[in-house]
């Protein structure tokens, strides 16, 4: 639950001679001039330890006599001090630092479909201690104010056309650095994290504040799907395998509209991608926006709009696969990334009594109303994983 915009000491030292290239390359000018620029730290909450920083740099360039507008995103990549070099150093680690910068440079960009768009990279700095600036086309979201259910089901489309044009005759991509057993990686490290000793502990669930998250403890059942997501993990790596982005929430989806006015879905953020079974892609698209930007009141109309816009996209994309292997698929990825996590994050903003004040001067309510939607939200985590383990023969005498 912890938001912040920087974890370097300071903001980033610019100057004219280290922006003009980026700025010219922005605008396809090579004659522009920057008159002047500022930076403003982006908030954003942590999940991935090697991001140490976000920034929009923007300002005002002439050229000739004409004086424009321009903005740009540094994102600032770090081997992380909470991980060992094995994990951010090896391509085979969900949170290899080198990933993302990887996926701009390679030729992936051209396998999206129409309507699927990754920002531009505009410029690269790669520093002696492994940190790396990367400098990003700055996207505008044409909804500043949050988007309608009608659009996560749009988005829900492209990203059913994109990962179906690889059951149909486009090759997976090879690269060694794409991020392969996703699941197998995450529940690993995630299930030996400290803030799962919580979880065993049967005094977590007397906390007055847990209760308020929890009326009826879930403890058991949550673990009970724990033990045994490796029969789900098995299950996944036996679906007709995809090319994923593999963290497409909310925060790393921004609606644009092209020339001619068609809507596109724009992905930042590339640093998890790679390949994963079909239906996974869906679990961050619907869940990644509860509780904060949709309700769980509306979770479920949310949840059949993008479902059924992602089998579209794969229909559309020439798959005509069952419809149950794309739910299982989306199942189990949801309960074991984000059920994982989001147990792991209520249990940890409960016991951080530090961030109470902050969030309910944010949010202008009390602790245990937030708690209580953090809550619902795991609890539909966790009866989705139980549906998960229901399809599992099913789904066996399918494949």
């Amino acid at each position: 639950m912890t938001e912040t915009s920087i974890l370097t000491n300071s903001l980033p030292a610019l100057d004219r001679a280290h922006l003009t290239p980026l700025v010219r390359e922005l605008s396809g000018s090579n004659s522009l001039e920057i008159l002047d620029w500022q930076i403003n730290p982006i908030k954003f909450t942590i999940v991935n330890p090697i991001t140490a920083g976000l920034f929009r740099i923007s300002g005002t360039a002439q050229e000739n006599t004409t004086i424009s507008q321009w903005s740009m995103v540094l994102k600032i990549l770090h081997p992380s001090a909470e991980l060992p070099e094995k994990f951010w150093g090896s391509v085979n680690s969900a949170v290899y630092l080198k990933r993302e910068l990887l996926v701009y440079r390679s030729e992936l960009k051209a396998s999206l479909p129409a309507g699927l768009e990754m920002p531009r990279l505009l410029g690269v700095l790669e520093l002696p201690d492994n940190t790396e600036w990367l400098w990003i086309e700055d996207i505008i979201d044409c909804y500043p104010s949050g988007w309608p259910l009608e659009r996560y089901g749009l988005a829900g489309r492209h990203l059913g056309l994109f990962n179906g044009r690889y059951l149909t005759g486009l090759p997976l991509p090879d690269y060694a650095w794409l991020t392969r057993q996703f699941l197998r990686g995450w529940v690993g490290f995630f299930t030996d994290a400290p803030r799962m000793q919580r979880v065993r502990d049967p005094a977590t669930w007397d906390k007055l504040l847990v209760r308020a998250a929890f009326p009826t403890p879930i403890g058991e059942r949550f673990l009970n799907l724990v033990a045994k997501s490796d029969l789900l993990i098995d299950m996944v790596e036996r679906l007709p395998q995809v090319f994923c982005h593999m963290d497409a929430n909310c925060g790393n989806l921004l609606a644009r509209r092209d020339a001619e006015g068609h809507d596109q879905t724009v992905l930042i953020d590339w640093a998890l991608t790679g390949l994963n079974g079909v239906g996974c892609e869906l679990g961050q698209l619907i869940w990644g926006a509860i509780p904060n930007r949709v309700l769980n009141r509306d979770a479920g109309q949310l949840e059949s709009l993008a479902f059924e816009n992602y089998m579209a996209g794969l229909h559309e994309a020439g798959w005509s696969g069952d419809a149950t292997i794309v739910r299982f698929g989306y199942l189990a990825y949801l309960f074991c990334v984000l059920g994982i996590l989001r147990m792991g994050r209520c249990l940890d903003l409960a016991f951080d009594e530090a961030q109470h004040a902050i969030l309910e001067e944010k949010q202008h309510r009390p602790i245990t109303g937030i708690l209580a939607d953090e809550g619902e939200t795991v609890c539909s985590l966790v009866v989705r994983g139980e549906e998960a383990f229901r399809l599992l023969d099913t789904v066996s005498a399918m494949l």
